[in-house]
């Protein structure tokens, strides 16, 4: 029988350059996730998730002259295996797009990543 898990946040925040009169670096933001992780048998989770984030910058871009309004959408799945008592292997692909009313800023980005983590217990 497998358990699941669910994840969901929001958040808001606001993002200030100390710099004055470089307030195009500064921005307001808001967003949410969500994400679930079951474990589908013996030592084996897979997990997958989403973020959406939305940054409102506060002045106008120092080259472009237009104030940035950015959309950020990102996808996660993820494979552990408790390998044996305090290892645990994870493999994780993420899928991530950044839109942006400045073509500058837009991207699509696909990050794989191996790791491990032992736990000293």
């Amino acid at each position: 029988l497998a358990r699941a898990q669910i994840e969901a946040a929001a958040n808001l925040g606001r993002e200030r350059n100390v710099n004055d009169d470089r307030q195009d670096l500064s921005r307001d933001m808001f967003g949410a996730r969500l994400g679930v992780s079951l474990i589908v048998v013996g030592d084996w989770t897979l997990a997958a998730g989403g973020a959406w984030q939305r940054s409102r910058y506060h002045d106008p871009d120092a080259l472009l002259q237009t104030v940035r309004d950015d959309r950020y959408l990102a996808g996660e799945l993820a494979l552990s295996w408790n390998a044996f008592r305090g290892l645990v292997i994870r493999a994780e692909v993420t899928e991530a797009k950044n839109d942006s009313n400045l073509a500058l800023y837009e991207y699509r980005r696909r990050t794989t990543i191996l790791r491990g983590r032992y736990e000293f217990r």
